[in-house]
């Protein structure tokens, strides 16, 4: 037997060589792999130099369709450029090419916008007489039609629903009104009226959200579920018998969320905490933790993020401090994403897909990826110390893994894991200072082109682009 294993030695040495040399090319070409990747990825260009006139971009890129010079309706974004001498606001459109980035107007606007689900923009602006009225531009500055024929004022767009408007007027006695504008003939039709005057509004679907204030203890929240469907007044949750300061509201798909103040009866206690709604009775909840028996508390600067059907939560105060926290508005759907103990943290991408990224941060910042479950949340790699804040939304590429984040001044590029995840070479350096609360979202994925805003070297405003045909036609996303 001894002399039978003596045998078998170089047999088996020769075998083990051959296991280090199939690693060894196994390495080899995941290196490749992962260089070719990277070599594979253009060089960002210069889509346009906007004219020295514009000083900044006045608000985030919103996600939306516009007609190409062809008629038909491609993925674009409609942003806001600002002058500062005199201080004016222009709508600018851009769907990644060239001939499809000019201004959505052929003037100024005011800041009220919101986007339509078909494809194109509502917008305030004045009229030929002086007076703000409520726009829609398809794209194209031939396109632009006034909706409404009575002014409204400066706060009276609300949003969208659907392809409609979402319009609030003066009602009597000190009332508020809710109409609903038809996106393509401007016809209009009463929603609802709102008890007292209203202070903040949200859309979700095809129904609308209203809060409205006519004095101490006299907050109202209204549920408007459509044309032909009576308003609804929505109770307080309990232990509260009234709505007591419901503000900062934010909407996802489902489900609506605010901050409003929680009375505590045993022991005697006033906290701010989280409240949800779908827009009906029973659809109205406020969130308890199963551990401590008590509301999801807020901070002042709370914020709300749509993931899929659910939101992601900025600003929680307890039970989970500091924590990305994830609601469906009810209680088992409200927890924690990941581990607490985080120090701070910042949203990077935009929910097109049903995902986003997030940078966390507690002694080594890291980014991760989320689908909005426990299962679905994990860790992707741990950055420099020095790079952890996410400036602004990133966006996926559709029917890809990839993601474009700007995290500090860099663009990145990623495929949810680490070895996919860098830098792109040739970016610019991108605007920083997103700071608490929701940053402004100034990268899109628009079809073939990937759009970012980004200053030149002179510090003149721009937009580039890259082009992800060539990713995918190297084979990169295979």
């Amino acid at each position: 037997m001894v002399g039978a294993a003596s045998d078998s030695q170089p047999h088996l040495l020769l075998e083990i060589q051959m296991n280090q040399f199939v690693g060894i090319a196994i390495i080899f070409a995941a290196t490749l792999c992962t260089a070719k990747s990277q070599a594979a990825v253009p060089a960002p260009e210069i889509l346009i130099e906007f004219p020295a006139k514009y000083s900044r971009f006045s608000s985030q890129f919103s996600l939306g369709k516009a007609l190409a010079d062809s008629g038909t309706a491609v993925p674009a974004i409609y942003f806001n450029l600002a002058s500062s001498s005199p201080q004016l606001f222009y709508l600018w459109v851009s769907d990644g090419t060239v001939e499809g980035t000019h201004p959505a107007t052929p003037g100024t606007v005011d800041g009220s916008q919101a986007t339509r689900d078909g494809g194109g923009q509502f917008f305030t602006a004045l009229d030929g007489a002086g007076l703000l009225q409520v726009f829609r531009t398809d794209g194209p500055e031939s396109s632009v039609r006034a909706l409404t024929e009575e002014p409204v004022q400066s706060t009276s767009l609300k949003g969208a629903l659907g392809n409609d408007a979402l319009l609030s007027r003066p009602g009597p006695s000190g009332q508020t009104d809710a109409w609903q504008v038809d996106g393509d003939t401007g016809a209009a039709t009463l929603l609802g009226r709102l008890p007292t005057s209203g202070t903040e509004w949200a859309t979700i679907g095809q129904s609308a959200i209203g809060i409205s204030y006519s004095g101490p203890n006299g907050y109202r929240v209204t549920g408007l579920p459509g044309v032909g469907n009576l308003p609804i007044d929505l109770p307080a949750p309990t232990p509260n018998t009234f709505w007591d300061y419901p503000h900062r509201m934010g909407a996802g798909t489902r489900i609506a969320c605010v901050k409003a103040f929680t009375h505590y009866v045993n022991p005697p206690d006033i906290r701010q905490e989280l409240y949800c709604t779908d827009g009906t009775v029973q659809g109205t909840h406020r969130p308890i933790s199963t551990d401590t028996h008590l509301g999801i508390g807020l901070l002042d600067y709370v914020e709300f993020y749509p993931l899929g059907e659910k939101l992601l939560v900025y600003g929680v105060s307890y039970p989970f401090f500091g924590t990305p926290t994830i609601t469906d508005g009810t209680d088992s759907g409200t927890y924690p994403l990941i581990e607490q103990g985080v120090n701070s943290w910042t949203l990077c991408s935009n929910d097109q897909y049903g995902k986003v990224y997030f940078t966390a941060s507690s002694s080594i910042p890291r980014l991760f990826i989320t689908d909005g479950s426990l299962a679905g949340t994990r860790s992707i790699m741990n950055l420099p110390p020095n790079a952890y804040q996410c400036e602004s939304k990133g966006s996926a590429i559709a029917g890809s893994s990839l993601a474009y984040l700007q995290i500090e001044t860099k663009l990145f590029r990623t495929d949810g894991s680490e070895s996919g995840t860098y830098a792109v070479a040739g970016s610019p350096p991108m605007l920083s200072g997103g700071g608490l609360g929701e940053p402004p979202l100034r990268i899109a994925a628009l079809g073939r082109w990937l759009v970012f805003a980004a200053p030149l070297a002179n510090g003149q405003q721009a937009l580039w682009r890259l082009d992800v045909d060539t990713i995918f036609s190297d084979g990169a996303d295979d």
